[in-house]
């Protein structure tokens, strides 16, 4: 992988974000936890309304993923340089700044398995190939999920506001 014993490996991932309209919100979350690689999600999906008005949430929680999920994650993890980043990254103290009551937030929280963590915030930058890769797995893994009879399967795609089917 290229990292140095010092920098770390990640054993969990954590992206959320939203803003004041609910449909926009999503969290993903990619673990390694017993032995085992573990994926939650939470989004909402537009059902298809020609007007966009009918939405639903999608949720899976404690779902297994594979290895090469994790060993995709650290890749992206490298590319975005994320062990040198948290070095030098503070994150803005609440309040420090002008305050927006519909200012889209995002969290993202990065844990190594030598203790180390990042916790940053919207200000962190450009993490756009972070969220597309959390959406394919969103839409692998939900098409696969064994469904109830007669439970119609929607596609969430993620399209820069918020995801739709």
């Amino acid at each position: 992988m290229g990292l140095t014993q010092q920098e770390g490996s990640v054993v969990s991932l954590s992206l959320s974000g939203g803003h004041m309209s609910l449909y926009s919100y999503y969290s993903f979350y990619l673990r390694e936890k017993d032995g085992q690689v573990l994926f939650d999600v939470r989004c909402w999906v537009d059902n298809g309304d020609a007007n966009g008005y009918s939405h639903r949430e999608i949720v899976l929680e404690n779902t297994v993923a594979a290895q090469e999920d994790m060993d995709a994650l650290r890749v992206l993890c490298e590319r975005y340089h994320l062990a040198r980043r948290r070095e030098t990254y503070q994150k803005p103290k609440p309040g420090s700044g002008p305050f927006v009551r519909d200012a889209p937030t995002r969290n993202l929280d990065v844990r190594w398995d030598n203790g180390a963590r990042l916790d940053a915030g919207i200000d962190f930058g450009n993490l756009d190939d972070l969220l597309a890769f959390f959406q394919a797995l969103a839409v692998r893994i939900y098409e696969t999920k064994p469904r109830p009879e007669g439970e119609i399967v929607s596609l969430p795609l993620f399209n820069g506001d918020h995801f739709v089917r």
